[in-house]
């Protein structure tokens, strides 16, 4: 059962009144979220959007915002945009288990952030270690309030390169 479902093809944008590139948190391979090895993600459960395969060390941020909740390990971030809109990002699957290991944060909870910054750093060598998979999902928490989500399939650089534009 897929709980949300809002990624559509760039020639099948619904009408909509506005719309948000939210730009790639990680460097890496962007995939669809089905191909998360987590079934939870895969489904949709968390919400809808994508899953890279990090390439990089460095978690930035994909747009102005606030951080709403970060773990105690580090293993995951929850953004929100001065739109409104609540982006998650995991870094790997099952790295609550590293307890913090690997994991280094720059921000705080309720801190507001500028685009591009810095708000996590992680050992990925370390975490091919210790985790069955490092793939990170990027999840729009809140995907239930917009129209429409355009990913963008590629490898990508964080901070620089659009991962998905959201329309609402």
């Amino acid at each position: 059962m897929k709980l949300f479902n809002k990624i559509v093809d760039a020639s099948s944008i619904p009408e909509h009144k506005t719309s948000f590139s939210i730009l790639s948190p990680l460097a890496g391979k962007v995939m669809p979220l089905e191909n998360a090895v987590d079934t939870l993600f895969a489904n949709r459960m968390f919400g809808d959007g994508v899953v890279i395969e990090p390439a990089g060390y460095q978690l930035l941020a994909p747009f102005i915002g606030t951080v709403i909740e970060l773990s105690a390990s580090g293993n995951q971030i929850r953004l929100r945009s001065e739109n409104g809109l609540q982006l998650m990002i995991q870094l790997g699957f099952d790295s609550q288990l590293m307890m913090g290991l690997g994991f280094k944060t720059k921000i705080n909870k309720g801190q507001q952030f500028t685009t591009s910054q810095v708000l996590l750093e992680f050992d990925l060598n370390f975490m091919k270690r210790q985790l069955s998979s490092v793939q990170c999902p990027v999840t729009l928490l809140n995907s239930d309030k917009i129209k429409a989500i355009v990913p963008h399939y590629y490898k990508v650089l964080a901070g620089q390169d659009k991962l998905m534009t959201i329309y609402w």
